[in-house]
């Protein structure tokens, strides 16, 4: 690949991390974040920030030009549902279609690694959340568009990514991990649905942006496909909040706070309650990439770092 690296939602939760280590092949960095919004705090060195509206195809062309990769991390998780983005599932396609048509200008196909879920694939169209509807349409127009070779695209498939990143340990993401961890350090029980025996994987978020950085050098044996990026297990809800709770209890000094099961609400979806599969062999095969936390260790630096205990530090274990 030849031309700068664009990182699309540089100054998000995961853009965070990716920004902090977005130097692979020693080329260019332009870090986009959209206008007005959070700087990425640490960044690889020579790395330049650029404001950009990527719903607007003007702007989005203008940051895109000459790129040689795109790293896609920007979503519209505005409003009070947040990820599940009720109402907001066109938002990423529109964006999508606009940023394959930026790269068709350039004189060989422009690497776009877009991030994705691994969702339940095996869920009938309707009972998923706009978040996953929007994010498998996303795949759909980059694939079709690699297919044609207007971009060498590759979907990276992530599951619940959660952690604090040393390149910002005071966004610990707003995720299930986080909201759990809080409810805990203030004493109250954590709750799961329908007795919590779903099983989910969690990737830590220093995890994830790695694997985006694998992604580019690996770019040519992952193109047109789409990835599972995972770690070695899945758990079970319950069990996962346990372990919440215990690593809360070690670090205050205070019992642990119970783990309760409540009926399902209302807007929950049938995808909710079912169990998400995860095959991370085929990417770590061919990019190289393995995950380094545990979920005990993840979740306890996410702890102390909430806690005040003490400043995350890189590479702290326990």
């Amino acid at each position: 690949m030849t031309g700068p690296l664009v990182v699309l939602g540089a100054g998000g939760y995961l853009g965070t991390a990716v920004a902090a280590r977005a130097e692979p092949l020693n080329r260019q960095v332009r870090l986009v974040r959209r206008p007005g919004g959070s700087l990425p705090v640490a960044r690889a060195p020579g790395a330049g920030v650029v404001d950009c509206d990527v719903a607007d195809p003007a702007d989005l062309r203008r940051v895109v030009e000459g790129a040689g990769a795109v790293v896609h991390l920007a979503s519209d998780l505005a409003g009070r549902d947040g990820w599940r983005g009720v109402g907001r599932a066109s938002h990423g396609a529109e964006v999508m279609v606009n940023l394959i048509e930026a790269c068709r200008r350039a004189e060989r196909p422009v690497c776009v690694v877009l991030a994705s879920t691994v969702g339940h694939q095996g869920v009938a169209d309707g009972a998923l959340s706009p978040y996953e509807e929007g994010k498998r349409e996303e795949e759909r127009l980059l694939l079709e568009a690699t297919a044609a070779g207007r971009v060498d695209g590759v979907v990276l498939r992530l599951p619940t990514v959660y952690g604090c990143s040393p390149a910002a340990p005071s966004r610990p993401g707003r995720g299930v991990v986080a909201t759990m961890v809080r409810r805990a350090l203030s004493g109250e029980p954590l709750t799961v649905w329908a007795g919590g025996t779903v099983r989910r994987s969690f990737l830590h978020v220093e995890d994830a942006a790695q694997a985006f950085v694998a992604s580019l050098s690996a770019a040519e044996a992952l193109s047109g496909g789409r990835w599972d990026v995972a770690p070695d297990d899945t758990l079970e809800l319950r069990d996962a909040l346990a372990t919440v709770a215990a690593v809360v209890a070690e670090v205050t000094g205070r019992a642990a706070v119970p783990v309760e099961s409540v009926t399902p609400p209302a807007h929950a979806l049938p995808a909710d309650l079912e169990d998400v599969a995860v095959d991370a062999g085929p990417f770590r095969e061919r990019s190289g990439w393995r995950p380094t936390r545990s979920f005990a260790e993840g979740v306890h630096d996410a702890v102390t770092t909430l806690a005040g205990d003490r400043p995350l530090q890189e590479g702290s274990r326990r």
